[in-house]
């Protein structure tokens, strides 16, 4: 199979980076379309382990600057037939601009787009559906899309969870997974505050696109590098608070407890076990322990979001990456034993209607 990966971020394409491994493995031609976005400019496409890179001059990538680029690009597909497209991502500029190319070309490569992220964009992913699949994370989240669409957003997992086991549950200290938001002035009394209380001491990780953002914390709490392994500092932590990460479900396959702070992105985080209701750390430590004794509620969240604590995420992807580039895509969601078309499934993910 010849494979064509639109990538913007390492983050991004590492969410299936052990797809992308498997293909190399079974030796597939893959090939990497690396067309960096925000902090991604100065990451170094080699690190995806894929060989060929095409990739726009250096400097600053945009949209009004990329033509000869995509040009070549275009050249390159109509002389090499690939035979499937993976994006990392379905509504940034790059997936449409790639999109818009694939309707040019006969015959034209099958495309696919992952899931990178538990929150996202869900009505404009809605509203400009322009690949052939979406692979989402879980069946929760086919029911963000117009039930016409439902046959086209297939719930597999998410890859680089096949690779986590759980840690050990002691730690030295509390890991703070930041994001854009809140602001480091609301955060500082509360890490202080939660750093009193247990007496541990609270490390930060910034997030890689606002990694400036908490700079003015440097002097009160200590930052772990963004170049480490996320899971590393997950394992060494005794448990780990966040605002709306995916990282909480690497931390929940790690055994760790996750405690969520109040912020626009938990409308996906419905049933979390662990959310707490405001900037306290009384009411951190009261989800804390929510989190630690709701197994049940545990087990449930994680089998909406990503199919449950499984480990075979690459190869459900594989296949149905198989089954599409063979022409059998028209009925692929009956292959896939959590997704809300399928009878069965609709009572056992708690899907009650399309969430737009």
């Amino acid at each position: 199979m010849r494979v064509l990966v639109l990538a913007s971020s390492l983050r991004t394409v590492g969410n299936f980076s052990p797809v992308l491994d498997a293909m190399r493995h079974r030796r597939d031609d893959v090939e990497l379309a690396w067309v960096p976005l925000g902090s991604s400019m100065h990451e170094n496409p080699g690190a995806t382990g894929i060989s060929r890179v095409h990739a726009p001059p250096p400097g600053k990538v945009s949209q009004a600057s990329c033509g000869d680029f995509w040009a070549a690009l275009e050249r390159w597909m109509r002389s090499t037939r690939f035979d499937v497209v993976l994006m990392d991502d379905m509504i940034h500029w790059p997936s449409r601009e790639l999109s818009a190319m694939l309707a040019n070309l006969s015959p034209r490569p099958a495309s696919i787009a992952f899931q990178h992220g538990l929150h996202q964009a869900w009505n404009a992913m809605n509203d400009d559906f322009h690949v052939d699949f979406l692979l989402c994370f879980g069946a929760r989240h086919v029911v963000n899309f117009d039930a016409w669409l439902w046959p086209r957003v297939l719930p597999v997992g998410v890859p680089k969870l096949d690779r986590v086991t759980p840690a050990e549950l002691v730690g030295d200290h509390i890991l703070y997974v930041a994001q854009s938001a809140p602001t480091p002035e609301l955060m500082g009394p509360l890490l202080a505050d939660i750093e009193r209380r247990t007496g541990l001491p609270v490390k930060i990780r910034a997030h890689p696109g606002h990694a400036g953002l908490y700079a003015s914390l440097a002097k009160k709490f200590a930052f772990v590098p963004q170049s480490q392994d996320i899971l590393e500092q997950i394992s060494a932590s005794s448990w780990m608070l966040s605002t709306h990460s995916t990282a909480a479900l690497e931390g929940m396959y790690l055994g760790k407890p996750v405690v969520l702070l109040p912020s626009f992105g938990l409308t996906d985080f419905t049933f979390f076990p662990g959310v707490c209701v405001d900037f306290s750390a009384e009411k951190v430590l009261v989800a804390l322990r929510k989190h630690r004794d709701d197994h049940k509620g545990r087990a449930r969240f994680l089998r909406q979001v990503c199919g449950g604590l499984r480990h075979d995420a690459t190869q459900r992807s594989l296949a149905v990456i198989d089954r599409i580039v063979a022409g059998k895509g028209a009925d692929i969601h009956r292959t896939l034993d959590e997704h809300p078309l399928n009878a069965a499934c609709v009572m056992q993910a708690g899907v009650s209607g399309v969430a737009r």
